[in-house]
């Protein structure tokens, strides 16, 4: 009797395995021939990161945590990341009385070099103290006009004395409007400059910065 009943319980093990094995091919079947799930290359803005965080600055508390940022993980991309305006880096020399401007592209772009003339009007200014140093306060509109067309730029500069009788600035500048290759840019940056002890106290300066269409 015992006999009996071990080769009963070994043919019911023997059916299960076999049941089992034939399920698991016929699912590897159904797999195969199912076409695999598309990996988007980039993710959209409103899909949550791992663990629900959201791709909302405004919610990006806890990302930190998690070891997210607010807008890729793992080094995924959000969707339409790679169509932020291009920035172009450029400096222009500045000087004073009749010695113009040159322009010249400082990375690879639309811009290219230009020279011309170069005016100033319209200051207004105003003295402050800052930890004891007296600093005037000039905020002129700079007028570019070149071969390839003219940049209309405000500054917002500071000049302070220094010894035998010069004079530097350190201050903004940021684009008002353009024509030709200038035309819909936007953009700025800083700049420095010194007023020589000449006749005609002439002013050497440099303005670095990006600019990129509107």
């Amino acid at each position: 009797m015992r006999t009996k009943l071990t080769a009963v319980a070994a043919l019911a093990v023997a059916a299960i395995t076999l049941t089992a094995v034939a399920s698991a091919n016929t699912s590897g079947a159904i797999n195969a021939g199912r076409a695999a799930a598309a990996v988007p290359s980039c993710r959209a803005g409103n899909a949550p990161l791992p663990g629900g965080a959201s791709t909302n600055p405004k919610s990006g508390a806890g990302l930190v945590a998690r070891g997210w940022d607010s807008w890729s993980y793992a080094g995924e991309p959000a969707c339409g990341a790679g169509s932020a305006k291009a920035k172009q880096r450029v400096a222009i020399q500045v000087t004073s009385d009749g010695g113009g401007f040159v322009l010249i592209p400082l990375t690879s772009g639309a811009l290219k070099s230009d020279t011309g003339t170069v005016a100033f009007c319209c200051w207004t200014q105003r003295t402050i103290m800052r930890h004891g140093e007296s600093i005037d306060i000039n905020n002129p509109r700079m007028t570019l006009t070149g071969k390839l067309g003219t940049l209309v730029a405000r500054n917002r500069i500071g000049w302070i004395e220094a010894p035998d009788g010069l004079s530097v600035f350190t201050g903004t500048w940021k684009v008002i409007r353009g024509t030709g290759a200038y035309a819909g840019l936007a953009g700025g940056g800083r700049g420095a400059g010194v007023t020589l002890t000449d006749a005609d106290g002439t002013t050497k300066a440099q303005f670095e910065g990006f600019l990129h269409l509107k």
